[in-house]
């Protein structure tokens, strides 16, 4: 009997640990090591168990304690998905933390490039504007001195 009370103190305890770390506010780390010694403390108690139930010779005690011996295990299976759960929740906020950086740099980077496209294109369209200005001024001599009319001697005025 005192076998079978050791491996539900170990199954409790790692039940305590499970709901201490659910309700703790301790790093995620710390939670997951918590819940990797609760599924050991109920591998331990398997064995134990195991032991225990093949010294039984009433079949109604043994079923019992093959009932607590599935209930271990299933605290251990517990233990190891919350664990798991964990480490999958703390992966998941540090690829969004690297996904909105990655965002950020992109969003730096195009509107660097944005901004050295649009430097050389207004450059490009200011020489482009300095060649017009240049022509029209041309043009607009050369106009002024074919639209002057050329003074016409005025008329004597010998009456």
């Amino acid at each position: 009997m005192g076998t079978a009370l050791l491996a539900l103190c170990c199954c409790a305890l790692s039940l305590v640990l499970a709901l201490f770390v659910g309700i703790s506010p301790i790093s995620d780390k710390a939670k997951i090591r918590f819940m990797y010694v609760g599924a050991a403390l109920s591998l331990i108690a398997v064995p134990m168990m195991s032991h225990y139930i093949a010294g039984l010779n009433n079949i109604v005690d043994e079923l019992r304690y093959q009932a607590v011996l599935v209930f271990i295990v299933v605290v251990c299976c517990y233990c190891f998905v919350m664990a798991n759960m964990v480490k999958y929740n703390v992966m998941k906020k540090k690829v969004a933390v690297l996904e909105d950086t990655v965002e950020k740099l992109e969003q730096e980077r195009a509107a660097a490039m944005s901004q050295a496209v649009d430097e050389d294109q207004q450059h490009k369209v200011q020489e482009t504007l300095d060649w017009f200005a240049a022509k029209m001024n041309v043009f607009s001599k050369e106009e002024q001195e074919a639209s002057t009319p050329v003074p016409l001697p005025l008329p004597s005025a010998t009456r």
